[in-house]
């Protein structure tokens, strides 16, 4: 079946038999790890193929499976057995040999398994399209300046009232500034970035807004798509502002310096913040920080930094929609969720 047939399968159990470093680059959100080959061996196989010839690769590869085949089998009949009740969904990088010789092997074990006749790259085309497609939603955008709550005020509009949101600083693990990554782990690459956002617009009820936060076309080291981004800049603009104190405070809890000391000082050397104030200043920024002096400097790099570089009003505008002082959350949740029934 192609990929697209498969969405039609009631919660689609994926077995990617791939090696982990090709899972690793990008896989189906969901799917399940079952190598046939690790990367080495893989490795091995294709030096084979391409010095020798195709058949001496083929026996090595069984060499290599053989004793991996009862493991397999014993995992993907667990699969089977899963709570979905569905045969695994298997597939490779094009629906070639690996996905064939998991299968046939499934088949004489009377497990039974589907699979994907295009493998990844089937996927992959599917999610192109969708990548390079007008985004088909009414976006409603928050802007404000840094510390203002935006992605505490979007979990509240989707946990709370059942709106259509999507946390991209989320997806990315990163917030998007030099401090971004403190604390949300290593980014995943572009491309497994662009199948975890997709798959979650693919969810979605197109009638229905869809907010976000406002971002730039990068998010750490990954790229937002440029039909994501023009629907960013046409949303529906929402300002959210609070006072440089509460927003000091947000940021101290995080952030918690306490825990994360080491990434923030390493942050603070950055060539964005040496450029704009030298290594005298950012040596005693850390050294401030280091004496647990935290809300001064947090305040400094709002007032200095942050607040300049993003020129958000700090107070309503009648450039916005809609203006919510973010000092408590759930009030501006709220009003923003009564704006949105009106669309």
């Amino acid at each position: 079946m192609s990929y697209a047939e498969s969405r039609e399968l009631d919660n689609p159990c994926y077995v990617d038999v791939r090696t982990p470093a090709e899972y690793a680059a990008d896989h189906i959100p969901g799917a399940l790890n079952l190598p046939l080959f690790d990367d080495a061996e893989r490795a091995k196989i294709g030096e084979i193929y391409h010095n020798i010839n195709p058949g001496q690769a083929r026996l090595a590869g069984l060499e290599l499976v053989a004793p991996k085949l009862p493991l397999l089998m014993e995992a993907l009949a667990g699969i089977g057995a899963g709570a979905n009740k569905h045969a695994p969904v298997l597939y490779c990088w094009r629906g070639g040999l690996r996905s064939q010789a998991v299968a046939g092997a499934a088949e004489l074990m009377g497990i039974p398994c589907l699979r994907l006749h295009g493998g990844y790259r089937d996927y992959r085309r599917w999610l192109m399209e969708r990548v390079n497609a007008p985004l088909p939603f009414q976006l409603v955008v928050l802007h404000g300046l840094t510390g203002c709550g935006k992605t505490a005020v979007l979990h509240l509009l989707k946990h709370q009232y059942g709106l259509q949101v999507v946390d991209l600083e989320g997806l990315a693990h990163h917030r998007g500034s030099v401090f971004g990554h403190i604390g949300l782990g290593g980014q995943p690459t572009q491309k497994y970035f662009q199948s975890l956002l997709y798959h979650e617009l693919a969810g979605l009820d197109t009638a229905r807004p869809l907010i976000v936060e406002c971002e730039s076309r990068r998010i750490g080291r990954l790229l937002l798509d440029e039909p994501l981004c023009d629907a960013i800049r046409r949303g529906a603009r929402i300002l959210l502002y609070d006072t440089p104190a509460g927003r000091a405070q947000r940021l101290l809890k995080d952030y918690a310096p306490a825990c994360h000391m080491q990434p923030i000082l390493a942050a603070l050397q950055s060539p964005p913040l040496r450029r704009k104030f030298g290594v005298r200043r950012t040596g005693e920024l850390a050294d401030r920080l280091q004496a647990g002096a935290y809300e001064e400097v947090i305040g400094f790099l709002l007032t200095h930094y942050y607040d300049p570089l993003y020129h958000y009003p700090s107070e309503p505008s009648g450039d916005y929609a809609l203006c919510v002082d973010s000092g408590n959350e759930e009030q501006a949740a709220s009003e923003i969720a009564e704006f949105i029934a009106k669309l």
